[in-house]
């Protein structure tokens, strides 16, 4: 299959040749190297979190490779509380790549879960009724709708958190989609659903529901994390290393999420084809347990 496709590309290149053919073309060539170093003195990687192992890696080897370059990786985001940023920095400080990034101090323990919680519910309506609780004691304290959202990592638990918040009045928006109505599944919503949110006023007055992958560039001052339970879908006891890489990456991009208050969740069992199964939680979150 793979011969058949690279014969169909003829003098074609796609996006893997034109990355891998710069790279030959600069190694092979060290006078067209030179021309361009004098052009270009540093380069720029937008959300670094985001690269696969096999960039990551060739990022980290680019100074080996190439004498004289230097990797010079950002500083942390200043709007994010410490004790948000300590978090984000626990899960990704063994990537291959982020050795020097430096540290950060880690906070007090009672600091630290003023800002960031996790929460073990013995099932999913449990967690639902702690999860809607929160915010309605944050809107009591006059925060705004448009500065909480939540994040699921299971489905159904976006699904039961959605509703319950929709019964209660608080109307409920899917990033980049329109406010939710009481019915959440698609199936059943009307025609005028799919249509893109296109006005501001409608994020001010509504939660935002996002899946977890949605994470990227995203900010929010008020975060709730909810579904972290892993199945046989996410569990990084069986997942090869280069996955268990890409998921920290994930999860890491949510925890940058968020600026001032993270509130994370679980189930201990969850119903799937019509029984009860037995869950755990999510294994990184034992690596953000707590401050000291």
């Amino acid at each position: 299959m793979y011969k058949m496709y690279q014969n169909s590309l003829g003098d074609a290149l796609d996006y893997a040749d034109l990355v891998s053919y710069s790279y030959f073309l600069l190694e092979k060539n060290p006078s067209l190297l030179d021309y361009f170093r004098q052009i270009y003195r540093y380069v720029l990687v937008c959300d670094y979190q985001d690269l696969n192992w096999a960039w990551a890696d060739g990022l980290q080897k680019f100074s080996d490779d190439f004498p004289g370059a230097e990797i010079n990786l950002g500083s942390e985001d200043n709007n994010q509380h410490p004790c948000l940023a300590w978090a984000a920095w626990r899960i990704v400080n063994t990537i291959p790549g982020r050795e020097n990034r430096g540290s950060i101090p880690l906070p007090s323990q009672e600091e630290y879960s003023s800002r960031v919680s996790i929460y073990e519910a013995k099932d999913p309506a449990e967690e639902t009724a702690v999860v809607v609780k929160r915010i309605l004691k944050l809107l009591e304290e006059g925060k705004s709708l448009e500065d909480i959202s939540v994040i699921y990592w299971n489905k159904g638990a976006g699904k039961r958190v959605a509703n319950a918040l929709v019964k209660l009045g608080i109307d409920v928006r899917r990033q980049q989609m329109p406010i939710i109505r009481p019915v959440f599944d698609e199936s059943e919503a009307s025609g005028n659903h799919d249509d893109p949110i296109n006005s501001e006023s409608e994020a001010q007055t509504s939660i935002a529901l996002l899946k977890w992958h949605q994470a990227r560039g995203y900010k929010v001052k008020y975060l709730f994390v909810i579904g972290l339970d892993e199945d046989t879908y996410i569990n990084l006891d069986i997942m090869p290393a280069k996955e268990q890489t890409f998921m920290r990456r994930q999860f890491y991009a949510v925890l940058k999420c968020v600026e001032e208050y993270l509130r994370l969740s679980y189930s201990m069992k969850r119903m799937q084809f019509g029984k009860w199964h037995a869950r755990r939680r999510f294994a990184l979150l034992n690596e953000i347990e707590t401050g000291e």
